[in-house]
């Protein structure tokens, strides 16, 4: 699937997303990657079964992949939630469900608040409260800006570069590609929204909503305080689940979607 480069308006700005799409249905699905990283984690969408129903959108956030990387952009959730909204509304629609990782799903949420026709809502490990803030997001979020590009960044990628893990390579390429800016703003923001308790307020309010999360990765401390939340796990996988197994990620997604058909 090759990408393309949509252009939005924002607050008088035009400013140009990276996405891959298709369209063929009136049910769009829109996946929002996470901190650092880029659509291509979601590629193996465009091949699965299950999703063949559905129209699909995976982008890459301002400040990451191949979008723009304004130098007057907050990185802030809120803001990132209305640019995509933006995207969203491109095309046209009448369904929308949204599938996002990690810090995709915390600024995912801010996105749900903003669309009537919101469908379903999946969070992958997303960010909801404190103890989501893994020592590299909140360890980012402590240094200042000018700490994070003489010494943060560098030390952020030889951690993923030097590591074993098939997925933390892949995620170390993506990270090449983000602004170190936007990966500190966001950072920051992340950590505030999650501390706040704010976002798992919203999650429990929306009324169709499931957790899926690696079993490798305890989420004890989370799941007591779901309310009305529908909770798979999938064996044997960590956080970037849909690298680790695409074939198991994305056949619970479309099962979690077409459960609500």
């Amino acid at each position: 699937m090759q990408s393309e480069r949509i252009s939005v308006d924002y607050r008088g700005q035009k400013l140009k997303l990276s996405v891959k799409k298709r369209v063929n249905s009136e049910h769009l699905v829109v996946f929002l990657h996470g901190i650092a990283c880029a659509k291509e984690s979601y590629d193996a969408a465009f091949d699965a079964v299950g999703l063949n129903s559905y129209s699909i959108c995976t982008l890459d956030f301002l400040g990451f992949g191949e979008s723009d990387k304004p130098q007057d952009f907050s990185y802030k959730l809120e803001d990132q939630a209305t640019v995509v909204k933006e995207v969203v509304d491109l095309f046209g629609t009448e369904k929308v469900s949204i599938v996002g990782h990690s810090v995709g799903g915390a600024a995912g949420l801010l996105l749900a608040r903003q669309l009537p026709n919101l469908v379903h809502f999946i969070n992958i490990e997303g960010n909801l409260v404190a103890e989501d803030c893994g020592l590299i997001t909140r360890s980012t979020a402590d240094q200042s800006l000018d700490e994070y590009k003489r010494h943060g960044s560098q030390n952020f990628l030889h951690m993923l570069t030097s590591s074993e893990r098939r997925d933390f390579h892949e995620w170390a390429k993506w990270c090449k590609q983000a602004s170190p800016s936007a990966i500190h703003a966001t950072a920051r923001s992340v950590v505030q929204w999650s501390d706040s308790g704010k976002l798992l307020g919203i999650f429990n309010n929306l009324e169709n909503k499931t957790y899926i999360y690696g079993d490798e990765e305890p989420k004890d401390y989370l799941l007591p305080r779901f309310e009305n939340v529908s909770v798979r796990y999938l064996p044997g996988l960590k956080h970037f689940m849909m690298i680790e197994n695409p074939r198991i990620f994305f056949t619970a997604v479309s099962e979690v979607l077409n459960d609500q058909l």
